[in-house]
């Protein structure tokens, strides 16, 4: 599967979500939003992390993300699916949204195989503030990078900033192509 059929993939599974209503809490180590959609809390080193989710059906999702301490992570996790994508190939994502505070939300491509996982981490993460705004992350997959050495379970991750904030996601697209002749795929 390449990253044009994970990212159709996404699209189907992302539809699922804004297709559904669902709300509810979570804490700990995190745990199941919706569908394909996870949350991983670090509650390691003394620090707490809970989050409320709630999404009307067709509507956005609004995160309340309550943090004690110093968490090392908070991330939402897209499950994608299995295959193999190749070095050269491009991923782009854009997010619709806002957050109570200015934040910056790291973006990830991670594959899973044989009890590991590597991350293609985005260069650049997307920044969100007060104000509705539309922003574009873009990744090139490079040559000899883990996340391409074959076979895996992949997954989009959007690494959460670790303090307490309000986050509401109004859109998020996909977009796939090869780094040579860019010709992005999906809505």
């Amino acid at each position: 599967m390449s990253v044009e059929a994970l990212c159709t993939v996404a699209l189907d599974r992302l539809a699922d979500l804004r297709g559904a209503a669902y709300a509810g809490e979570i804490g700990g180590r995190g745990g199941h939003l919706h569908g394909a959609l996870f949350c991983d809390l670090d509650d390691a080193q003394g620090a707490t992390v809970a989050m409320a989710f709630a999404s009307e059906a067709g509507g956005p999702l609004t995160l309340d993300v309550r943090v004690t301490g110093r968490p090392r992570w908070v991330v939402l996790r897209l499950e994608l699916g299995s295959g193999a994508v190749r070095a050269g190939e491009r991923v782009g994502v854009v997010l619709q949204g806002w957050s109570s505070r200015p934040t910056e939300t790291g973006v990830y491509l991670r594959a899973v195989r044989n009890g590991g996982f590597a991350d293609a981490r985005f260069p650049e993460p997307i920044a969100l503030g007060p104000q509705q705004a539309t922003r574009v992350a873009l990744a090139t997959l490079e040559s000899g990078h883990p996340v391409c050495a074959g076979p895996a379970g992949y997954a989009l991750v959007l690494g959460l900033a670790p303090v307490s904030h309000r986050l509401r996601i109004d859109g998020l697209h996909l977009l796939a192509g090869a780094a040579a002749g860019w010709a992005p795929e999906g809505p």
